[in-house]
């Protein structure tokens, strides 16, 4: 706890809550921004917020420093769940190209694998 105590009572500089408000306003998910709003007012409800017809305005750089932890915490959070979620898979092409098959030194230029093709083709039928 003691260690805890020490991380919040460090200022947070200016260009420290540009880039929290940055990384706040790439999200799309609803629910989160919810969930960002309900932390700055539970620890902040004297912070001023305006209400337009699409929009919510929050004046970001009076919020307590708390406000700003759990905030990082929540950010970060979100952003090791969408890198567990989007696995880098195999590469797999839409189409299937004949000549990879072949021997991978060679490379055709385009007249080349035309011949190939209606050669193919041409034993088909």
């Amino acid at each position: 706890m003691a260690k805890i105590q020490g991380e919040l009572s460090k200022k947070f500089s200016y260009d420290d809550k540009i880039r929290l408000a940055e990384k706040i306003e790439k999200i799309t998910d609803k629910k989160f921004l919810e969930i960002v709003y309900e932390v700055i007012v539970k620890f902040n409800p004297t912070a001023i917020i305006r209400y337009y017809s699409n929009d919510t305005y929050i004046k970001f750089h009076n919020l307590t420093n708390e406000t700003y932890y759990k905030l990082i915490e929540l950010v970060d959070e979100r952003s090791k769940q969408n890198l567990e979620d989007s696995e880098i898979k195999d590469f797999q092409p839409y189409i299937h190209d004949d000549f990879d098959e072949m021997n991978q030194k060679l490379k055709f230029n385009t007249i080349e694998k035309n011949i190939i093709k209606r050669k193919k083709f041409q034993g088909d039928t």
